[in-house]
């Protein structure tokens, strides 16, 4: 399950509140609950990504202090009907954690049992988040060069500019 607790720190109206993370389902999804109260109450789960097909695991997530906006970062392989190839996603709140948009941000898809640990099952728990100055950076476990070497899996990351594309300027 996995879960990550954060504390909005940003200067915005949220400040203080809490956001908790975690994997649950025999499919797994990964949900989002908050607490406006220091943690007396929470409010009811809801899941941050759009689709439920397959499996989403081992997330994480970050809040940037510039604005409290929420940023989760997740394994998921919605894309492959064997449910083995996995993608990262990353799932974007502006708004407290009541509106969520998701998007991949993996430029390749990836088999975790292509791993050198006993058994090839154990490969996820590297993954991270750091969200500051509304960019976004997201890092996983990557078993793209494994086909050819099982111990050449590497810990890849995104930039991701969460107030980009900017509208242009006058060009007068």
């Amino acid at each position: 399950a996995y879960p990550v607790i954060q504390c909005d720190l940003s200067n915005s109206e949220r400040r203080g509140w809490l956001y908790l993370t975690w994997a649950a389902d025999n499919y797994p999804n990964i949900y989002f609950s908050r607490s406006t109260d220091q943690g007396e109450t929470w409010s009811d789960r809801v899941i941050v990504h759009s689709d439920t097909t397959n499996d989403q695991f081992w997330q994480w997530h970050g809040v940037d202090p510039a604005n409290g906006d929420i940023a989760v970062m997740f394994l998921d392989s919605r894309n492959d009907p064997n449910n083995i190839a996995i993608e990262t996603y990353v799932s974007y709140s502006s708004d407290g954690g009541n509106t969520w948009i998701d998007k991949r941000v993996s430029d390749v898809t990836s088999d975790l049992r292509l791993n050198p640990f006993d058994g090839n099952s154990f490969a996820g728990d590297y993954s991270g988040l750091a969200f500051s100055e509304h960019i976004i950076y997201p890092s996983w476990v990557d078993m793209r060069n494994a086909k050819n070497d099982i111990f050449d899996s590497d810990v890849y990351s995104a930039f991701i500019n969460v107030n980009a594309p900017e509208a242009a300027g006058n060009f007068i």
